[in-house]
């Protein structure tokens, strides 16, 4: 709720303290991966122009911490959080911005289904410049770790590949609540995924990044 504060200066201390708690505690990036309404609220954060550069790096930061959990990854690939990091990155003069920003594509992109999303929305000609031009030896590390993480794509391909076997709008059927018009074979195909080693990130890279209205929790 202080992060949604009428206060600027209140909202960069509420999304600083929560970095914090999110950095030092994997308890609490696990807690945070349970509720879709803070995920959401710190992309909308990143999404407007019009807040404090320290709120746009403290969500940024916030947002990186959480990124290994599946779940959060998950929800940020669907809130559209990739894009707003790159325009940041891009668009922003803070050299904290730049660091942070950084900071949270390289732990989605960890996600290799996230790599993708990152390179259309062109994650590696920001990362790129601000190799080349951040006065922040942090932020031209962070974004060195992106660009070598964004190199290897075999991987990301050959999820894509394997997805297409499960099939996508019966799994987001089931997701969306919506198991009576499921078919039995979309059915089946959730099931299979779930055996698969790799099913998480199977289905991180496919049809739920159409999955819209997810329920806010209290």
């Amino acid at each position: 709720r202080l992060c949604q504060d009428d206060s600027p200066q209140v909202r960069a201390e509420a999304t600083a303290v929560l970095a914090n708690c999110l950095f030092y505690h994997e308890g609490n990036r696990r807690r945070f991966g349970l509720f879709t309404k803070a995920i959401r609220t710190i992309v909308k954060l990143l999404e407007d122009r019009s807040q404090p550069y320290k709120v746009h790096e403290n969500a940024a930061r916030a947002l990186g911490t959480a990124a290994y959990n599946d779940a959060v990854a998950m929800q940020a690939r669907i809130l559209g959080a990739m894009p707003h990091l790159v325009r940041l990155a891009s668009e922003c003069s803070s050299v904290g911005v730049h660091r942070s920003t950084a900071f949270a594509l390289g732990n989605l992109a960890v996600h290799d289904a996230l790599k993708t999303l990152i390179v259309s929305s062109g994650g590696v000609e920001a990362m790129t410049a601000l190799c080349g031009g951040s006065d922040c030896p942090e932020a031209r590390r962070q974004a060195d770790k992106v660009l070598k993480t964004l190199a290897d794509m075999s991987r990301a391909e050959k999820l894509q590949e394997r997805r297409k076997k499960y099939g996508v709008k019966g799994p987001v059927e089931l997701c969306k609540g919506e198991a009576e018009t499921a078919s039995v074979g979309s059915q089946a195909n959730m099931q299979a995924l779930a055996c698969d080693p790799d099913g998480a990130q199977i289905f991180l890279n496919d049809g739920a990044s159409d999955t819209q209205g997810v329920p806010d929790e209290d």
